[in-house]
């Protein structure tokens, strides 16, 4: 059976994925690597996350049937480029857990798009009817 992707999904995903990315270079990878004082910079994943999902429920109201694809296309290009460009700190290996935490965070973006596809649904039917994924 020949897997059929619409070429809308397609576009969305790669418009989330650059959005995605984009956010991971200037909240995360742009940080400094190492760091052996407290206050030096750790980059700012609360940037990052405040973006991401902001982005996923914007994606979510206004393509609500493509809402899984809006919310792992904004998650992935972080998590594939986490363990090569995440800030270290100290170096005391704490950094790897970044790389399940944005898998955590891929999984809520997708719900955080069903919200927003939800809402759309209720705001343009007048019923919450459930998006399709």
């Amino acid at each position: 059976m020949p897997l059929h992707v619409h070429p809308r999904d397609v576009a969305i995903a790669s418009l989330c994925g650059v959005i995605g990315l984009v956010a991971w270079i200037a909240f995360q990878a742009s940080a400094p690597r190492y760091s052996h004082f407290p206050d030096e910079d750790f980059g700012n994943l609360g940037a990052y996350v405040a973006v991401v999902v902001v982005a996923a429920f914007m994606g979510g109201l206004l393509v609500p049937r493509s809402t899984g694809v809006v919310g792992l296309a904004l998650g992935l290009p972080g998590l594939a480029l986490s363990p090569f460009t995440a800030p270290r700190g100290d170096n005391d290996g704490l950094w790897t857990l970044i790389v399940p935490e944005l898998v955590v965070l891929s999984a809520a973006l997708v719900a955080v798009a069903l919200g927003g596809g939800w809402l759309r649904s209720w705001l343009t039917h007048g019923r919450p009817n459930r998006p399709v994924m």
